[in-house]
């Protein structure tokens, strides 16, 4: 990832680097650690609180489709796969 003259991290979406939004939301899954392999293959994810439009969710920097709102909170499921990821939800009006 880059950093913009303030110090502030860049995320890369829609082809252009830009700084996180303060209503934004980051959630880092680290990787599977030692032998156990879980039963399930996808994780869900439940975003409380930011106020506004889902515009859609990121997992690794690649839009993923499939995310809702639910009763005022942000749903999006992925994969398990054992590896570390970064999902981004970014809000917007």
């Amino acid at each position: 990832m880059e950093v913009d003259a303030r110090g502030r991290t860049l995320l890369r979406a829609g082809g252009q680097d830009r700084a996180p939004a303060a209503d934004d939301v980051k959630v880092q899954i680290s990787q599977a650690d030692g032998p156990y392999r879980p039963w399930f293959e996808q994780v869900q994810l439940m975003v409380f609180g930011p106020e506004g439009k889902l515009r859609r969710v990121l997992v690794d920097g690649q839009s993923r489709k499939g995310a809702r709102i639910e009763a005022g909170h942000a749903v999006a499921e992925i994969p398990w796969d054992g590896r570390a990821h970064e999902i981004e939800f970014p809000y917007g009006q």
